[in-house]
C-alpha cells in the first residue's frame, strides 16, 4: 500500500523514537493504512482539503462589498480573476491568505449581479460569474522538504494512529487498569467521536483549522 497524496505524516516519523519507536518493518504496512484512513477522516472533519494543487474556474458570486473568500487556504498564489468572462486586473485586488482564511481585497468592491424580483428592486437569484483560478494548499510531511503543513495537524494524525495502535489485541478498548493480584482487567470506553472517527483531543487540536464561510 502507498501513502495517498493527502497523507499527513509519514510511516517513519509514526515509527520513530518519541511516538511508537518501532524498529521492525512488521507494521509498515498498517501504519501506511492508518496514515490514509485519518487524514482522509481529518480532511472531512476540516471540511477542506489540505495538499497543494490547482483550484481552476472556481464559480463566486459577488456581494458588492470589498472581500471576495475563497473556498480553499492557503493560497500560494492567484493565477487569475474573470467576472463577466473580463479579466480583472491583478493591481485590483489583493490577496490575504493564513492558516485559517483567504480572501481577495478590492476596494471597488466586488459586484453582485443577478435577476430582480418584486417592486423593490431587490437582488435576487445572484449569478456566480466571478471565476477564480489559485494554486491552494500545503506542502505535505511526505515531500520530504518546504513542508508548509501546521506542526499540530500532522500532530492530530500522529496522535490518531498511535491510539489506534494501543488497540492492536484488545478488541478496540484501551486498557484501564490491571490487577496482578486476582488477575482482573478493565477497559475505558471507546473515546472516539463516532461521526467524525476521531479523539476528542485531537478534534481540539484542529478546530482551529475548520472551514470557515467568509461573510
Amino acid at each position: 500500500m502507498a501513502l495517498n497524496e493527502n497523507a499527513l505524516t509519514t510511516v517513519a516519523t509514526i515509527k520513530s523514537v518519541g511516538y511508537l519507536n518501532l524498529l521492525v518493518d512488521t507494521y509498515d504496512s498498517w501504519i501506511e493504512r492508518q496514515i490514509n484512513i485519518f487524514s482522509q477522516r481529518i480532511e472531512n472533519y476540516l471540511k477542506r482539503k489540505l495538499y497543494t494543487r490547482t483550484i481552476t474556474d472556481e464559480r463566486y458570486a459577488g456581494s458588492n462589498r470589498s472581500k471576495l473568500y475563497l473556498n480553499n487556504y492557503p493560497i500560494t498564489s492567484i493565477t487569475s480573476v474573470k467576472q463577466d468572462d473580463e479579466t480583472i486586473s491583478s493591481s485590483d485586488y489583493e490577496l490575504e491568505s493564513s492558516d485559517y482564511s483567504a480572501y481577495l481585497y478590492n476596494e471597488y468592491l466586488w459586484k453582485a449581479h443577478g435577476a430582480v424580483r418584486g417592486i423593490s428592486n431587490a437582488l435576487v437569484d445572484k449569478y456566480e460569474d466571478i471565476e477564480v483560478t489559485y494554486i491552494t494548499g500545503y506542502v505535505l510531511p511526505p515531500t520530504a522538504t518546504g513542508i508548509t503543513l501546521p506542526p499540530d495537524i500532522e500532530e492530530a494524525c500522529i496522535q490518531s494512529i498511535i491510539y489506534q495502535y494501543g488497540l492492536i489485541g484488545t478488541n478496540n478498548k484501551v486498557t484501564k487498569s490491571e490487577k496482578l493480584q486476582s488477575w482482573g482487567i478493565t477497559y475505558a470506553d471507546d473515546i472516539f467521536d463516532k461521526s467524525s472517527g476521531l479523539l476528542s483531543s485531537v478534534k481540539s487540536m484542529l478546530d482551529p483549522y475548520k472551514l470557515v464561510n467568509g461573510l
